[in-house]
């Protein structure tokens, strides 16, 4: 391994976490100092873009790849679940300016969720922080690598001219292209009409009229899927048991079991009512003593005459 000049060094901390983690059942046993190995060995690799220095076709200049360094365990500000790994950018701040974003890419076959990178020491600037939240999956499920930009803002007009480009590509990212199926590991922000209500392929009793589109009902728009078509009506797109939502706005395992939480205290705010009513209702029928049973029957009876 090449020695790093320390002049010409970036310093920075990566914080993510493994999918597993969200996992009980596949969560493995990293408690001490036991390091998630996965994330090891060459596994993630970033580079730095820079925002103030641009290459002779006018886009910011990009660094070497780096692999991710050791795991860091003394970091306060850590949450659960949460792994810090150390990163040194081989970063000519002469020559290269202020970073301004970064592409990463994962060569692991398991999806992993990205924090955040915070580069220190930045020659002129001090500290950068990019702020990600975002799920990383293998790098052959994307057409361009992911891209992630500084948390400062700019209006289009200020936007500095080296990040120009890399900020029009991942619109159009974003944007998508309208053709293809939605999968899973995309963040496609496209929109259709609601044309998947019915099933008119199962029963020409469940075709169901398209919503949105025309001139008198325009909306509702639902997010793009793209579907097939079905086959006894190609204006309508066959259904499924996926629903296509941009991975990074789906609910993790904690906002999932937080909403399974609330609609439970949910439904038994309104159990609780129900149920004290049958139980009161019952209780209005029952006996209080066995001499209340026997109340009920007269002293005597009457006997058939054969009987007497």
């Amino acid at each position: 391994m090449s020695i790093i000049d320390r002049d010409h060094t970036l310093k920075g901390i990566v914080v993510l976490m493994h999918k597993n983690v969200l996992n009980p059942d596949d969560m493995a046993d990293n408690e001490g100092d036991t390091i998630l190995p996965s994330f090891l060995d060459s596994s993630i690799a970033l580079k730095l873009i820079s925002a103030s220095k641009a290459d002779g076709t006018g886009k910011g200049k990009v660094g070497e790849k780096t692999f991710l360094g050791s795991l860091l365990t003394s970091i306060p500000t850590l949450e659960d679940n949460q792994s810090a790994f150390s990163i040194n950018f081989e970063w000519h701040s002469l020559d290269m300016g202020i970073p301004g974003a970064f592409y990463i890419e994962n060569f692991m076959q398991d999806e992993f969720f990205l924090v955040s990178l915070s580069l220190e020491d930045v020659p002129n600037h001090g500290t950068i922080n990019f702020i990600c939240n975002s799920w990383i999956y293998n790098t052959e499920k994307y057409i361009t690598d992911r891209i992630f930009f500084t948390n400062k803002t700019y209006l289009p007009s200020e936007t500095p001219a080296p990040l120009e480009y890399y900020r029009y590509e991942e619109l159009n990212t974003l944007r998508g292209d309208g053709t293809g199926e939605r999968k899973v590991w995309e963040r496609i922000y496209d929109y259709d009409v609601y044309n998947d209500l019915g099933e008119p392929d199962k029963d020409p009793a469940l075709a169901r009229p398209v919503l949105g589109g025309s001139s008198t009902l325009p909306y509702p728009r639902r997010c793009r899927t793209g579907r097939k078509p079905n086959q006894t009506d190609p204006n309508t797109e066959s259904r499924s048991g996926y629903v296509y939502i941009p991975r990074d706005e789906l609910l993790g395992h904690a906002k999932s079991s937080d909403f399974l939480v609330n609609r439970l205290n949910l439904a038994s705010q309104y159990a609780t009512p129900q149920l004290r009513s049958l139980v009161t209702s019952k209780r209005n029928h029952e006996f209080d003593t066995f001499e209340d049973v026997l109340s009920l029957f007269p002293d005597k009876f009457p006997l058939p005459l054969l009987l007497q």
